[in-house]
């Protein structure tokens, strides 16, 4: 069917009345047969043009749907064998300056590691200093941040610690405190059950010096049966170490609110990571990905659906869950949003299986790539570099390398 345009006609209807002012002006036959002859052509190469362009873009959109990627895996590996380490990573962090790539995170000794991901080196180990005296952590570590070349913040529950590169605590902090103060001007009830986590992300740095952190209740069985309290803080930490807190406006979803008075357990922190200017972040019993926009405050949020498994899963009182959704990753440069989820065996856990899914900005699914189960292959620690995404083994073949593997997402020929 050709559908002609409003511009369309008016050009018509534009030649039609210059031909009715000609004919008014009693012009010589062969003169208006002419004019005529010269009008109709006008509108013929009109139209030409519009068919060609409504050909064009109708086949650029059949090749944009008939497009299909896939995800290319390979293995990186960086040399521990000078060292006595132990590379099972809980927890960790990037750190990007001067271009360069940091990871860092703190093995099973207390060691800092430091590693470079373009080199794929082994920078620096720090045995943070543990003990009972004023300059030592007398808590078991958590995820480091690494604030400059020679500072870092280490969590070690209930406090954060600044280390610094010889392993000795300078300065003791309770960032904690600092959040409460603001829950009770916003009258939240039962702050003291509320701390910062950073734990469920591989990537809080906006800036320099600025972090995100969610903001969760220690037990989620204490008060309301949904978290009232916001669920991200943005931390900001100056020259001289002074910390302030600002409290993002995003709170729990209303559509994930029931009339049935339970509660969503742990599972009521989401996971998040940041990218450019965005804030992403999902929860484990929900296909939904949430989008807030650092300077500018846009929310927005889609389904984005997967091929293998459930959409949506019930309720926590309502069932097991069949499928859960894990790291959520955002590609700023790519504009690819990329996701975990596991298809859950009630009967054998060795047999849940793990899919890696790629999709564009409009939630379109690119790829879903099957990584296999709990008995094939575990998989973990979740991160975007160089365009491509990397994890590591849950269990190491060796102590003397990190171990990577990664996927890249590639359009098929």
């Amino acid at each position: 069917m050709l559908l002609i345009s409003g511009g369309t006609l008016e050009i018509i209807a534009v030649q039609a009345m210059r031909l009715r002012f000609k004919m008014s002006a009693k012009c010589e036959p062969e003169i208006f047969i002419i004019v005529l002859m010269e009008q109709i052509m006008v509108v013929k190469r009109v139209l030409y043009y519009m068919i060609l362009g409504l050909s064009f873009f109708s086949c650029q959109n059949r090749d944009r749907e008939k497009e299909t990627f896939t995800f290319e895996e390979e293995k990186k590996t960086i040399d521990f064998s000078k060292e006595v380490l132990t590379p099972i990573i809980s927890s960790f962090s990037l750190y990007n300056e001067d271009q360069k790539h940091y990871h860092i995170f703190i093995d099973e000794n207390n060691n800092l590691i430091i590693t470079d991901l373009q080199a794929l080196k082994l920078l620096k180990v720090i045995p943070i200093q543990t003990g009972d005296g004023p300059n030592l952590v007398n808590r078991g570590l958590h995820k480091p941040i690494m604030i400059d070349s020679s500072l870092f913040l280490v969590h070690s529950y209930p406090n954060y610690y600044f280390i610094n590169d010889k392993g000795f605590v300078e300065e003791r902090i309770s960032i904690n405190n600092l959040l409460r103060k603001e829950l009770r001007k916003r009258n939240i009830e039962n702050p003291e059950n509320i701390v910062l986590s950073q734990i469920r992300n591989y990537r809080n740095l906006t800036e320099k010096g600025k972090y995100i952190f969610s903001i969760k209740r220690m037990d989620p069985f204490q008060g309301e049966t949904y978290p009232v309290a916001p669920l991200f803080a943005e931390i900001t930490i100056d020259k001289e170490r002074n910390i302030a807190i600002e409290i993002l406006p995003l709170y729990f979803p209303e559509d994930f609110k029931s009339n049935n008075n339970f509660s969503y357990e742990f599972a009521e922190n989401p996971l998040y990571t940041v990218s450019g200017d965005w804030l992403v972040y999902n929860y484990y019993f929900s296909s939904n990905v949430y989008f807030y926009n650092l300077n500018t405050g846009e929310k927005k949020s889609m389904s984005l659906k997967i091929s293998t498994g459930e959409n949506f899963s019930p309720d926590f009182n309502k069932g097991n869950i069949p499928t859960g959704f894990a790291d959520i990753l955002y590609d700023n440069k790519k504009k690819i949003i990329y996701r975990n989820h596991m298809i859950i065996n009630d009967n054998d856990p060795m047999e849940n299986l793990h899919y890696l899914t790629a999709y564009n900005l409009e939630g379109k699914l690119l790829s879903e790539f099957k990584i296999g189960s709990n008995k094939e292959r575990l998989l973990r620690n979740c991160f975007i570099f160089e365009g491509k995404l990397h994890m590591n083994p849950f269990f190491p073949t060796s102590d003397e390398e990190l171990s990577f593997v990664t996927f890249n997402l590639i359009k098929n020929d």
